[in-house]
């Protein structure tokens, strides 16, 4: 939980200063964060009956529930931005 708000700080202080991070690092912090994915993989993973095995498999945070986190995090920045670019170029109703 420390490493996530750590993460958490670092880019809102990337946004603070307006810095804008390498790619690398930013994906490094989007997979820390992401990690708040993973319970929802667990919990689809019992939802489907799974065994045991199965699920300390999942809860030890294997690459591709990392890269399937990054991607969900990717997916909502580009979100994020699309509706922050919308509202700011958008013309007010007159």
């Amino acid at each position: 939980m420390k490493e996530i708000s750590s993460c958490m700080l670092k880019e809102l202080v990337w946004r603070e200063e307006r810095q804008v991070p390498t790619v690398h690092a930013y994906l490094t912090q989007a997979a820390v964060i992401s990690v708040q994915y993973v319970p929802a993989a667990v919990t689809a993973l019992v939802g489907m009956n799974a065994k045991d095995e199965v699920l300390s498999w999942a809860g030890s945070y294997p690459k591709i529930i990392e890269i399937a986190a990054t991607m969900c995090r990717l997916m909502d920045d580009v979100a994020g931005h699309e509706v922050t670019t919308t509202h700011h170029t958008s013309s007010p109703a007159t």
